[in-house]
């Protein structure tokens, strides 16, 4: 997240997602905040469906974080190579 900062990507993943025009696969997917209630309720029932919904989360932001660095990685080299000229 700070390295996106450097090319005026600030916010959370969710926030850096939406102006770099990702888009995530879970559509009906929890924020950060709900995702910590959904595992104290996951803690205290064991819902089967709960912990899918969790592992769907965490399965998107592993995915939209990877994409993420793709994107910055790409932004850090093209702007090396303007700087090396």
């Amino acid at each position: 997240m700070d390295e996106a900062g450097h090319y005026g990507y600030h916010g959370g993943l969710k926030a850096i997602e939406k102006k770099m025009g990702f888009k995530r696969k879970c559509t009906d997917c929890v924020d950060g905040q709900d995702a910590v209630v959904l595992w104290d309720s996951y803690v205290k029932n064991q819902s089967q469906d709960i912990l899918h919904r969790i592992l769907a989360y965490n399965q998107d932001d592993v995915m939209s974080l990877t994409a993420l660095a793709n994107t910055v990685i790409k932004l850090s080299l093209e702007n090396k190579q303007i700087f090396d000229n």
